[in-house]
């Protein structure tokens, strides 16, 4: 069975839960942060109350996000991501296989 994969989020944790207006309105408002505003596909409120930032989709972006959105805020609020992982655990692999015949094997599933 395959799960659907979730896109990359960030999440903005503000040290005053009051702010969260002013925060998304710097981070909107900051010139850096353009290329972000186009790759938001959602912004909600987490079950914890933190702004989560949902972006259209995954991939290299996400960490420069992260540290511009952290500039920018500074210690106004703590900054996360939200990214899917995937551990792959190999057993029974004699000594000498290679990690080019590993990664053929698990690119070709």
């Amino acid at each position: 069975m395959t799960r659907k994969a979730h896109p990359d989020a960030i999440i903005i944790a503000a040290k005053d839960p009051s702010s969260y207006a002013e925060i998304l309105r710097k981070v909107k408002g900051d010139e850096k942060l353009q290329g972000l505003g186009e790759a938001v596909a959602r912004i909600r409120r987490t079950q914890k109350g933190e702004l989560l930032l949902q972006l259209s989709k995954s991939g290299e972006e996400t960490s420069s996000f992260l540290s511009l959105v952290g500039e920018s805020l500074g210690d106004a609020a703590e900054v996360r991501a939200l990214q899917e992982r995937v551990i792959v655990e190999c057993s029974d692999l004699d000594e000498v296989t290679t990690k080019e015949e590993i990664r053929h094997w698990t690119t070709h599933q």
